[in-house]
């Protein structure tokens, strides 16, 4: 790793690659993110296509049950290493599925149980 980070040039002094205290986003970046984080979440095995939920009609769900901590914890998004990440938003998958649910199913939510 640092023979390829040798030979591109991060060790020069003289490299500059931007300034980590400016703020980059923008509405097409906010968009892509959404787009990207919603094609790439899994909520759930999807054995005899509960999936997706129905909201109205005959077939709609009146509750949903989202359980563990994860769903209601904001993810950690920064830490040690050559960046961190401070999203100009942040949905936990618990706000969203309250938030596309609405009013049309009770939301109910439990933390991780003790062990």
């Amino acid at each position: 790793v640092l023979s390829a980070m040798l030979t591109i040039g991060l060790f020069d002094n003289s490299t500059k690659f931007g300034d980590i205290t400016q703020n980059v986003t923008n509405d097409e970046h906010r968009e892509l993110c959404a787009e990207l984080s919603a094609a790439a979440t899994v909520l759930a095995k999807n054995d005899g296509q509960a999936l997706p939920l129905v909201l109205d009609g005959p077939k709609a769900v009146k509750s949903i049950l989202i359980v563990g901590d994860a769903a209601h914890d904001v993810p950690i998004t920064g830490g040690a290493g050559s960046g961190q990440v401070v999203p100009s938003r942040v949905v936990t998958p618990l706000e969203g599925v309250q938030a596309r649910a609405a009013d049309a199913a009770a939301v109910s939510y439990l933390p991780t149980p003790a062990p």
